[in-house]
């Protein structure tokens, strides 16, 4: 048990059940043991047609607790002096819950390190210093590349980030994967990476290759927004379980060395609450242990 992550749905056991005498879910960081793919905040307004009780009381649901809410804010700047956000701010902090705020627009014609980015950053360090950076592979093929990337986790590590996730691990067009050096290594914990909309399934590739450069990383598994997310939810509730439950049995073939974690949406792509899915999501979360 204490060596395993596993599902306490039935219908996940069942699809499940095969796989475990195997492979066993990862072993979590205490960060990522039971992550959200939770989007609250796009700039300076919330997003979601629930109110806050009823996000608080979706999250009560989670035996545990949930760890980490991830981005939670996207692009916002000052957000801890935003009204708006003020009580979800204040309720996830006294209950000892992760934030991993994103910065990074699309990156089509725009730099990764620019002014506006480094104050989003800075605003972020007041709540902890996780920090997710997006769209990583479309920087590393604009004509900044490389050091446009590297700069600014650079700039993170200055302001104090020492926990930095890689929204995906940048890989320009010709299939290469981006590397470190050793200072930025030792903050970069962890990537976020997309499910097969094909298939539903994980795509080992990355898997592999980013536990070949530092096995000790940390993967959640999510589902792009808004592309996938509103195609499973345009699905009948019976295959959005579908979905979830093939992703979840594929997931548990892994071994605990890949350091894996389910991150289900919550956003105004997916909102489990208005899918009528979330007592599933709260259930496999809860059967989720480090």
């Amino acid at each position: 048990m204490n060596r395993r992550r596993f599902l306490t749905t039935s219908a996940a056991v069942a699809v499940a059940a095969t796989v475990f005498s195997k492979k066993a879910f990862a072993a979590a960081d205490p960060d990522y043991t039971r992550s959200v793919h939770f989007v609250y905040g796009i700039g300076n307004n919330t997003t979601l047609d629930n109110s806050d009780s009823a996000i608080k009381s979706a999250f009560g649901q989670v035996t545990g607790g949930v760890t980490c809410l991830c981005p939670f804010f996207l692009n916002s700047l000052d957000p801890m002096n935003n009204s708006n956000f003020t009580d979800m701010i204040n309720w996830v902090q006294n209950n000892n819950v992760v934030v991993t705020p994103a910065v990074g627009l699309t990156a089509q014609g725009n730099t990764l390190n620019n002014a506006t980015n480094k104050a989003i950053a800075q605003g972020y360090y007041g709540l902890g210093k996780h920090i997710r950076l997006e769209n990583l592979s479309g920087y590393y093929n604009n004509s900044g590349g490389e050091s446009d990337v590297k700069g600014f986790i650079d700039t993170c590590i200055n302001i104090g980030f020492t926990k930095i996730m890689l929204n995906p691990w940048p890989v320009n067009s010709s299939g290469t994967y981006m590397t470190f050096d050793s200072d930025q290594m030792a903050c970069i914990d962890s990537a976020f990476q997309n499910v097969d909309p094909n298939t539903w399934e994980l795509n080992a590739t990355n898997i592999s290759t980013i536990n070949g450069l530092d096995s000790s990383l940390q993967i959640l598994v999510n589902y792009e927004s808004p592309g996938p997310q509103q195609t499973i939810a345009a699905m009948s509730h019976a295959n959005q379980l579908n979905v979830f439950n093939t992703t979840l049995t594929d997931l548990g073939t892994f071994p605990i060395s890949d350091h894996l974690h389910w991150a289900p949406p919550f956003t105004q792509s997916y909102d489990p609450i208005d899918e009528n899915t979330w007592s599933f999501i709260a259930s496999t979360l809860s059967g989720f242990t480090g």
